[in-house]
């Protein structure tokens, strides 16, 4: 192997990071090989830029004036004004909803680079058995619903799955290994988001994890935009017509995959973007708060929401005080394809944001582990497309019917794999109780996507008048 180290050691100089070579010397071939590739994969001018405006990276909301709850349809809501000045019914906007997806034009993005760590998983998160009674991960019951999306609407609905680089040979690994759970492999898409180096906090030198390996991490899941491009989904996407783009993330099984509703509002708004979400439950709630800031739809993040701010109530029509700032985000949005393209071409459309971490490093030899956080780690961050959208919708959802996520370990309070089966579980119940189904309250029901999507389609389904054993409604 020919190797010219100057080159690369005098690029490395140039920025202050000629210590990642310092053990050259020691390395196998292969090694120095693998050591060269991940530091020529690196933009040396934007480690070194947004090292030295590390504290210029979030910017505290001074004016808050300026800053109202977002424009959007409430649950209570039988109607919704348009950016146009339209007003339409939650039929018209279902409608309009069924129209696309009968178009053909819906295409699915399901982000999945975490691994199962917190759960105490050594595997992909996806790869998960979240069914309480069928041990179907959570992959599954992705795929289940596009099978029931394209069965619906006559089409194979397209699948992206975006993986980091930690764990997608296992994801993919995975999906062959059991035929891609019946979706064709010419509407199945894998595609890998990028990575970012660490860095000292203090001297910004990018941090070491043995004498080959640099400490990278996912560039978060606005990665999702440049990788989207450079895997040429997106080009795909347009050749095949794929207007309109659903996003959610693997740890959420009640995500509501192609939801009319949400694809309706969507669709008559002529929207860039638009986002479901849920109502927060308390002031401090650790959630993304969805806000007009300048009339423009907008992410503030709870450590960057002033507490005052978040504390301010009103009160309904009903006399009833609630938070005036309600909207929590959930990772669920649409996008207009063209708008996602537009965006990728612009290198500066998403910020870095920096994050202080403890990140486990190489000194003298040694691999050290931090007891506080000593790096900077950086990331993007998919909302930040916000301020660039014509226009933008949101529309609330019921947190028991569309918002069960798994993140926290067991015995934590909330998001555990306990607290999502249990909300699942409630969830079939009323659907079937709803539908004149009798069912024990000690039994646990799950409902297969295929089986039925929503309460609406179990009710055309043929059901017992009683469940009084433990039950798995399928296909």
């Amino acid at each position: 192997m020919s190797i010219d180290l100057q080159i690369i050691s005098d690029r490395l100089h140039e920025f202050g990071q000629q210590h990642l070579l310092q053990t050259a010397s020691e390395l196998s071939d292969t090694d120095l090989e693998s050591l060269i590739t991940s530091i020529n994969a690196i933009d040396l001018e934007l480690i070194n830029k947004l090292t030295c405006n590390s504290t210029a990276d979030i910017s505290p909301l001074l004016d808050t004036a300026v800053v109202n709850p977002p424009n959007a349809l409430r649950l209570t809501d039988k109607n919704v004004q348009l950016a146009s000045g339209n007003i339409v019914s939650r039929s018209e906007a279902i409608d309009a909803g069924e129209a696309l997806l009968n178009n053909h034009a819906l295409g699915v993005i399901v982000v999945a680079g975490g691994q199962g760590t917190r759960l105490a998983f050594d595997h992909p998160k996806g790869m998960y058995p979240i069914g309480e009674l069928s041990g179907r991960t959570l992959f599954q019951f992705v795929t289940d619903k596009i099978k029931a999306l394209s069965s619906r609407y006559g089409y194979c609905v397209p699948l992206f799955v975006m993986t980091s680089p930690t764990v997608h040979n296992d994801t993919v690994q995975y999906f062959n290994e059991n035929n891609n759970f019946g979706l064709g492999e010419d509407r199945l898409f894998f595609f890998c988001q990028g990575t970012m180096p660490a860095v000292d906090q203090t001297t910004g030198k990018i941090l070491m994890q043995s004498k080959s390996e640099l400490c990278l991490s996912p560039n978060g899941h606005g990665g999702m935009l440049s990788a989207l491009k450079d895997s040429g989904v997106l080009a795909w996407c347009r050749e095949h017509k794929i207007s309109t783009l659903f996003y959610s993330q693997i740890d959420n099984p009640l995500s509501q995959i192609g939801d009319p509703l949400l694809l309706g509002i969507h669709k008559l708004s002529d929207a860039d973007i638009s986002m479901q979400v849920i109502e927060k439950q308390h002031a401090d709630d650790r959630t993304g708060n969805v806000v007009l800031i300048d009339d423009i739809t907008q992410m503030i993040e709870y450590s960057e929401m002033p507490t005052e701010l978040a504390a301010q109530t009103d009160t309904n029509t009903d006399g009833e005080e609630r938070l005036r700032f309600w909207a929590s985000n959930i990772a669920v949005h649409t996008f207009n394809t063209d708008f996602l393209l537009r965006m990728s071409e612009d290198a500066d459309a998403l910020p870095f944001h920096l994050a202080a971490k403890k990140v486990p490093y190489l000194e003298n030899g040694e691999l050290v582990s931090p007891t506080v956080p000593n790096a900077y780690k950086f990331e993007q961050f998919i909302f930040d497309l916000l301020p660039h959208a014509q226009n933008t919708m949101v529309v609330e959802v019921e947190r028991s019917v569309a918002f069960a996520p798994v993140k926290n370990a067991p015995g934590a309070a909330f998001n555990t794999v306990a607290t999502s089966r249990a909300t699942m579980n409630e969830l079939y119940h009323r659907w079937l109780t709803e539908s004149d189904c009798k069912v024990n309250d000690s039994v646990v029901v799950e409902i297969n996507a295929r089986f039925a999507l929503n309460q609406a389609q179990l009710q055309l389904r043929e059901l017992p008048e009683e469940i009084d054993a433990d039950t798995y409604f399928q296909l």
